[in-house]
């Protein structure tokens, strides 16, 4: 393999990092991050952003701006903009620009393939429970659903409509878009799509219930709706909060549901709408709720002293007890992670100019600062 690299380059030092732990022979060939006169020559054939690294597989295939994941050694997180592991924990697919990469976790680190898409992808993708597929969306609007582990297109959509949140539960699909619309997918349609409104203003939360049969969407005015996914039906739509609904978390039951707002509230909700208990008083902007895996506690972030802090409580608004303030952190913080034990939550935060990851016990003790690289390290995944 060859490696267009720069030693002053921490996106480099991963890639050489990744290779040296996977015992991977390689050679280089050094490019100025200063004179950038001849990268056209170096690298337009390979890597049309012309940026580095860029990594030439044995077999001629070139992975451009390539940016791997800087904890991938020595933790059990694995951390990229556009990560997620399979719940087996066996594989996990990375997103880098419009590349999309397979790795097997077990039993070492191991680059198996990698697919280029025709855009760059946005969000996150989404494995189905079974972790046989995966979702991924583009910046263009296209869907795809690849198979695992030979990451094949099975079904494709390209359209313009930007999707700026999903959430996946084979064989639906649910999508929020950029022209403040829901729709919702049957992947074993054919062909794609079946579409259904679910909601008339910006789309903020989203998510599917874990039998994939109610979807659940707010938006910037604080309201809740759920929706049947077989017929498009409206279930509820009730006004969850009083300023954006920022967050919707279903419990592994798929009984109950919590919402986060802006308003400084969470609330438990259930499938019908009624509401169950609640966690206010003066607790500031409120965002990215999560249940634990025993669905005992919510993990989400508040402002309730000017700037973010991690909190814990039951659903039901009892318990409330802070895990974790930070001063000043920045930009707003990434969705917290629970481990599959429930022990331990995983999280990015701004610490200086780059978003870095964090682990804290779910009592609050054993903060361990896991990143610090010269570039982002967020949206991580057990």
């Amino acid at each position: 393999m060859l490696l267009y690299n720069s030693a002053v380059s921490g996106n480099c030092y991963k890639v050489r990092l990744l290779l040296a732990h996977l015992g991977l022979e390689y050679e280089t060939v050094e490019v100025s991050v200063v004179d950038r006169s001849n990268r056209e020559e170096l690298l337009g054939d390979l890597n049309p952003a012309l940026r580095i690294p860029t990594l030439v597989l044995d077999d001629g295939r070139p992975l451009g701006d390539l940016r791997l994941p800087g904890e991938l050694l020595g933790s059990s997180a694995f951390s990229h903009a556009g990560t997620s592991i399979s719940p087996d924990g066996l594989v996990a697919v990375v997103q880098c620009q419009a590349s999309l990469s397979l790795f097997k976790l077990r039993p070492e680190p191991e680059l198996v393939l990698t697919q280029k898409s025709h855009s760059p992808f946005s969000i996150q993708p989404r494995f189905a429970a079974d972790g046989r597929s995966i979702v991924t969306t583009c910046n263009d609007g296209a869907i795809t659903h690849w198979s695992i582990p030979d990451l094949e297109p099975m079904l494709q959509i390209r359209g313009s409509i930007h999707v700026s949140a999903s959430a996946f539960c084979d064989p639906v699909l649910i999508t929020g878009h950029s022209d403040e619309t829901v729709a919702v997918w049957q992947l074993s349609d054919r062909p794609w799509p079946r579409r259904f409104p679910a909601t008339s203003r910006s789309t903020h939360g989203l998510a599917l219930s874990p039998e994939g049969d109610l979807l659940a969407a707010g938006n910037d005015a604080g309201v809740l709706q759920l929706v049947r996914v077989a017929n498009g039906e409206s279930v509820a739509q009730v006004a969850a909060h009083s300023a954006m609904l920022t967050s919707i978390d279903f419990s592994a039951s798929g009984e109950t549901l919590v919402t986060a707002g802006m308003d400084g509230v969470v609330r438990e909700w259930t499938r019908s709408g009624q509401t169950l208990g609640e966690i206010g008083s003066g607790l500031g902007a409120i965002w990215c709720v999560q249940h634990s895996p025993d669905g005992r506690w919510i993990a989400f972030w508040s402002q309730r002293f000017g700037s973010w802090g991690l909190y814990l409580a039951a659903p039901d608004g009892s318990q409330l007890r802070p895990l974790l303030q930070f001063v000043n952190p920045g930009s707003d913080p990434g969705r917290p992670s629970w481990s599959p034990d429930g022990r331990n939550l995983i999280f990015a935060i701004q610490q200086g100019d780059h978003l870095q990851l964090f682990q804290i016990s779910a009592d609050g003790s054993n903060v361990r600062r896991l990143t610090s690289t010269p570039s982002d390290d967020y949206q991580p995944d057990w």
